[in-house]
């Protein structure tokens, strides 16, 4: 093999250049991907956010009046969210009145940090809590867990992009 010495100004400043292009698409590829990772979970965050602030809302009639059906109908329409593995509604206590699991799954149960409104990652989950209030008055608190397989296969999509590059 020949030594780098040994080849032409040409050709060393070719390869020079070469390699500075590929380190600036690495590092521009990079930033990019940790970016758009970024902006992504802070989606998840609002949108599961506003989710919650809904059912929460409109679950507190059927918490106030202890009717678990109603509470049952409202976390089923979770199920029309691929995303949404859990959800449950604590009581002040922390004991569940009700909850929903995707596709008859059973999923650990969702922890809620004092049932205070807020939200948490974990390895493989986003956990958003809020408060189900009426006239006032905390009733209990809505937990929704969310896996992050559309974080993943995003993550995956630019994986296989930045290859291709």
């Amino acid at each position: 093999m020949r030594k780098l010495r040994d080849y032409s100004i040409r050709a060393k400043l070719t390869l020079m250049i070469m390699l500075t292009s590929i380190s600036a698409l690495l590092i521009a590829s990079t930033v990019f991907v940790i970016n758009d990772r970024s902006t992504f979970r802070e989606a998840m965050v609002d949108n599961l956010t506003v989710l919650a602030t809904v059912l929460a809302n409109n679950s507190a009639a059927a918490v106030s009046f202890e009717d678990k059906e109603a509470a049952n109908e409202i976390l089923g329409a979770l199920s029309t969210d691929v995303d949404i593995a859990s959800a449950r509604i604590l009581l002040p206590d922390g004991s569940t009145f009700v909850q929903y699991e995707r596709g008859g799954e059973k999923n650990p149960p969702a922890q809620a940090a004092a049932l205070t409104d807020g939200f948490r990652f974990d390895e493989a989950n986003l956990y958003v809590t809020k408060t189900i209030i009426s006239k006032g008055k905390p009733l209990g608190a809505l937990v929704i867990q969310s896996d992050l397989s559309a974080l993943d296969a995003r993550l995956r999509w630019f994986a296989d992009r930045r290859a291709h590059v």
